[in-house]
């Protein structure tokens, strides 16, 4: 097992939304079959975070945490990536939204190539095959990251080049889709739609990403007692 964060990171994240050697992850691969078998205690690792998920979206991570850990390998993305990238885009519902970009919110997929995802409830099959559309394309869209990647800004980063595109020139910290809730200088942004003012309450994918793995990192510890 590879020890990927040293403390001093850990508290150094505390202080700065954006802390470049942050580590996120620690993980074993089950020899070459690329399947995770351990999480090396993630939430001693973290920032205290209280957890903003619901009962429901807990119980969707609990129940795919196997199955995105899986994936996040194969695509080469953190493991949490499939999850959050879900929760960010549609809120953890297997209720597909009916304008065709599916539970991860690929707009290209029916901008650019024409197809589309249809709306509705999703089976366990589809959730997959949409979990892995959409670590493919964070992966096209940021390729230096990878499923050990413990660089905070990088991850933060990645997930903004998922909202806004690659060839973004937006910063991170002006992203609520990424930073919303993160810390005491990001509480809840507001947005105007049709001229009101309304409050962001969901998660930003990187307090998102954090609360995420967390919950992932207890289940399969205690899985493995």
């Amino acid at each position: 097992m590879s020890y990927l964060c040293a403390m001093v990171f850990c508290l150094s994240v505390i202080t700065s939304i954006i802390t470049p050697s942050f580590a996120i992850s620690i993980f074993t691969e089950d020899g070459g079959n690329g399947d995770v078998v351990a999480l090396h205690h993630q939430a001693e690792v973290f920032p205290v975070l209280p957890l903003d998920l619901s009962e429901r979206q807990i119980g969707v991570v609990e129940e795919f945490a196997h199955v995105a850990i899986r994936i996040a390998h194969e695509e080469d993305v953190p493991p949490a990536v499939p999850l959050v990238l879900w929760y960010k885009e549609n809120s953890l519902s297997r209720t597909a939204p009916g304008n065709c970009e599916g539970l991860m919110g690929l707009h290209t997929y029916y901008a650019v190539e024409g197809r589309c995802f249809p709306a509705g409830w999703t089976s366990v099959a589809t959730v997959e095959s949409q979990l892995r559309h959409g670590s493919r394309t964070f992966k096209r869209y940021c390729p230096e990251i990878d499923f050990h990647t413990a660089d905070a800004a990088l991850i933060q980063r990645c997930y903004m080049y998922y909202n806004k595109g690659p060839e973004t020139t937006s910063t991170v910290r002006d992203s609520a889709y990424v930073v919303n809730k993160w810390d005491g200088n990001n509480g809840m942004w507001l947005y105007t739609v049709g001229g009101e003012r309304l409050w962001i309450t969901s998660l930003g994918a990187w307090p998102a990403h954090i609360q995420i793995t967390q919950l992932m990192a207890k289940q399969i510890g205690q899985e493995s007692q």
